[in-house]
């Protein structure tokens, strides 16, 4: 398989991110610099933004991004509460740099 950003070929030790909605992997550096500016999958188009969540866990105006991250057949998801696009300024998701270690921590959230 190859990823629909770089289109460079998967390789077995390739760290993936994997959209929970429509279920495409990427690489994770190519779809978290994609998400820097789109909040939809750049294969489908299908909407990532999710906001249907509690609002006393995260505020009315916001939405929450749901990332699943596969690497060795272990996974992990990622929750990055997004404003909503409305609000002055320009939306930017998480870091752009997740990473997740061999005991399923993720590393890099701001």
């Amino acid at each position: 398989f190859d990823c629909p950003v770089c289109l460079s070929e998967f390789e077995t030790e390739d760290k993936l991110r994997l959209l929970p909605k429509c279920s495409h992997a990427f690489h994770v550096d190519c779809i978290d610099t994609w998400l820097l500016s789109h909040s939809t999958c750049p294969l489908c188009r299908s909407n990532l933004l999710l906001s249907d969540f509690s609002s006393h866990h995260y505020p009315s105006s916001s939405y929450l991004l749901v990332l699943e991250s596969v690497s060795d057949h272990q996974s992990s998801r990622d929750m990055v509460p997004v404003p909503e696009a409305n609000d002055v300024g320009s939306t930017r998701v998480g870091s752009g740099r997740k990473s997740c270690d061999p005991g399923g921590e993720l590393g890099g959230l701001d």
